[in-house]
């Protein structure tokens, strides 16, 4: 189990600007939390769908705080396959 970190964004930042230093913005969905802007470093989530898969479920911790969730959306670049935006739906902890 590998746990990715990960940070709150702020929504007014452009996320082009975030990319261009390696870092990739999703949202994290449901929760009691409600719906989060983050961002993760790019390179370390490449690999981590390399390994597991566009559909796993994995571990963020976000601000220091431990999220289990599940990838439901990757979205790529038309023209180099570039991941540039990824979603998450919270999972509870009893889910496997």
């Amino acid at each position: 189990m590998n746990e990715l970190l990960a940070s709150v964004r702020d929504v007014k930042e452009k996320a082009k600007k975030a990319r261009r230093v390696g870092k990739l913005p999703g949202i994290l969905y449901g929760g009691k939390r409600g719906n989060i802007p983050f961002y993760i470093m790019a390179n370390e989530f490449q690999k981590y769908i390399a390994r597991k898969g566009e559909r796993s479920i994995v571990y963020i911790n976000l601000n220091g705080e431990k999220i289990k969730a599940r990838i439901i959306g990757v979205q790529r670049h038309l023209a180099g396959n570039q991941v540039i935006s990824v979603d998450l739906k919270e999972l509870s902890e009893d889910v496997a």
